[in-house]
Formats: C-alpha cells, structure tokens, sequence
C-alpha cells in the first residue's frame, strides 16, 4: 500500500501554517488519517488488493482493485469501518480525558472534529462513505445497473437540496462541494463503463451465490445473486452476448 499525499494538501498545510491554524488542521488530517487506516485494516482482513491511501485537502479516499463482485456485506463492512475507527478513537480520548491525561479543550476539540467528519461522511454523497454504504444496501435488494443510477441521482438531489436549504454551507466549502459535484458527474458518465465491467467479470469467471434471479434483460442483473437470463445462466448468456458485440 501507497501512502499519497496530494499536492493541494502540502498547499493547505503550509497556508495553515501561515495564518496560525496548523494545530487545527494536523487534527482535522489526524483523524481522516485514523479513519481511511480503518478501511484499509478491514479490506486487508478481507484479502482486498489495497493500491493506495490519498490524503487530500479535505478527506481521504481508499483505492483498491478488487473485483465489482466481491462479496456486498463484506464490501459494507469495509465501508462502515472508517467510521468505526473514528469511534475507537473517540472513546481513547475520552478515556484519556476522563482519567487526566487530556486537557478539556483539547478533548473538546478533537470531539467535535472527530463527530463534524463522521456527521460529514455518512451523507450519501458521492464518494462519501455514506453514498457506498447506500448502494452497497441497496445491491442486495436491486439489480446493480438501477444501484448506479439511483446512487448518482441521490447524491445531484442531495447537493441540490443543501445549496437550496443554506447557500452559505456551499459558499464556506466550495472546494469541498465542487469535488463532490465533480465526482458525482464522473460516477454518471462511468455508468457504462462500470456495468460492462461487470458483465464481462461475470462472462469470464463463474461466481457462486446461494440466491438466483430469473430476469429477462442482462440489464435487470443482481450483483449478489447467479442470474438466470431468458432462462439461461448468465455466463453462457453474457458469453454469446460480447462474441456478438465483438463481430
């Protein structure tokens, strides 16, 4: 695994610096750090192939090569334990507060910084943990194209619906906000290219689920269960399909 550290966060760090902030922001990038170590502990835990961790100007992001069809409760697990972590952490300092070895203000701090992140990463924007943890639930009920769509749709409706409730949030972090615009429109214009993954991963190797689906489309396919398409198992289907696409 990979460490990364990208170039606008030397630059935040050393305006930081400047305007007398640094302890601040060495918290704020403390526990971001704590958080993406609990997601990658637990992909680990699972085998995961982990490429790397990048802190940025305002988060963290995880990157890992892993197959779309992995396992859906284990890829929840690995989702919700960022957020674990940052609670691990949250009773440590408590119980250093608690027992005298940390000063109140200093507790303070770090509390509120530590509940702000968490409060922050369960919205289900786009690539906040929440928005995975949304499609990740929703994959087990939901064919994984519709899953694409209506993740990218909840998370265009929630930046909307934050910029109508209270412009300023999106004025006093803009940057923060276009990178979850940005991303959000890359995740729609990936949509084609995530669910042709997807059909070749299950075309090229056989995956063993307990549940079967009986669809009609290869679009109706589940993530989480062997698709049976116009009665056929999906392999076969989806084999014929791309010796098709490729003539």
């Amino acid at each position: 695994m990979k460490l990364k550290i990208h170039p606008l966060t030397y630059i935040l760090f050393f305006l930081a610096l400047m305007v007398g902030m640094i302890k601040y922001v060495i918290t704020i990038f403390g526990i971001v750090l704590v958080h993406e170590m609990g997601h990658f502990l637990v992909a680990r835990i699972f085998h995961r192939k982990v490429i790397s961790v990048e802190i940025l100007p305002f988060g963290g992001l995880l990157k890992m090569d892993t197959p779309i069809s992995e396992d859906i409760l284990e890829d929840l697990l690995i989702s919700i334990a960022g957020i674990g972590a940052q609670l691990i952490l949250g009773l440590a300092f408590y119980l250093f507060w608690h027992f005298g070895f940390l000063e109140t203000e200093v507790y303070k701090s770090i509390k509120y910084y530590n509940v702000i992140i968490i409060a922050f990463n369960i919205l289900p924007l786009k690539p906040l943990d929440g928005s995975k943890m949304f499609s990740l639930l929703g994959e087990l009920f939901a064919p994984y194209r519709i899953m694409l769509f209506a993740t990218v749709l909840i998370s265009t409706f929630g930046i909307i619906f934050v910029a109508i409730k209270d412009i300023s949030i999106v004025r006093g972090n803009f940057i923060v906000f276009l990178f979850i615009a940005l991303t959000t429109y890359r995740e729609y214009r990936n949509i084609p290219f995530l669910v042709n993954r997807f059909y070749l991963e299950r075309a090229n190797k056989t995956f063993f689920f307990p549940k079967r689906a009986y669809i009609n489309r290869r679009e109706e396919m589940y993530k989480n269960r062997y698709n049976f398409i116009k009665g056929e198992p999906e392999r076969i289907y989806l084999q014929r399909f791309f010796r098709f696409w490729r003539k």
